[in-house]
């Protein structure tokens, strides 16, 4: 997964199965927007936003309104042994939501986002977190060695914690964390 499509807007979607489109994943080494096409995306297999060396710092932004549905087993992970950034500007009338693809969701549905090595700007605002931790950390939002500004978002009906924070920085306001078995987690390393 390099790049959709240019020509991947103005299509009619009805009569299929599912009114979905279906992206497998891949590791994005470069910078990638994901755009918003009025309908979900079922991600099928997991994405990673990991950079090849430390020149490199590669960006994923998702437009406003784009909703994620996440098959079991799967997650988006951003970062790695190098940093890499997320961009979640969604609005109050447009959020970013990442769920469960399931029909009947539940918690640990899916495994979850992890902020692994990330830098300050990466954001999240007004985005909607549920149904994930099926991995081990057990968490909707996993961060670790990570600064990223988590806003008005809502992070709910997580497996184990809403958040796993893991020796990182940032800052976490504002939000709505509801029907986890524990709202945070903070582990401290030294």
């Amino acid at each position: 997964l390099q790049a959709l499509p240019s020509a991947f807007s103005g299509n009619t979607f009805s009569g299929n199965s599912s009114e979905a489109i279906a992206l497998n994943g891949a590791t994005l080494s470069s910078d990638f927007t994901l755009p918003n096409p009025g309908l979900p995306y079922v991600v099928l297999s997991s994405i990673a936003v990991s950079p090849t060396g430390p020149s490199i710092v590669p960006t994923l932004t998702i437009e406003p309104g784009t909703v994620l549905r996440f098959a079991p087993g799967t997650g988006l992970s951003i970062g790695g042994t190098f940093p890499a950034v997320l961009l979640v500007p969604g609005t109050p009338t447009h959020p970013i939501t990442f769920t469960s693809s399931s029909a009947a969701p539940a918690p640990g549905n899916w495994n979850g986002l992890t902020l692994w090595n990330t830098t300050p700007t990466t954001r999240l605002e007004h985005c909607v977190i549920e149904y994930g931790g099926a991995d081990w950390t057990d968490a909707g939002l996993t961060l670790a060695s990570s600064a990223p500004t988590i806003r008005r978002c809502t992070i709910r009906r997580s497996d184990g914690f809403g958040i796993l924070w893991w020796n990182g920085d940032g800052t976490v306001t504002e939000n709505t964390i509801t029907e986890n078995v524990y709202g945070i987690l903070v582990n401290f390393t030294q």
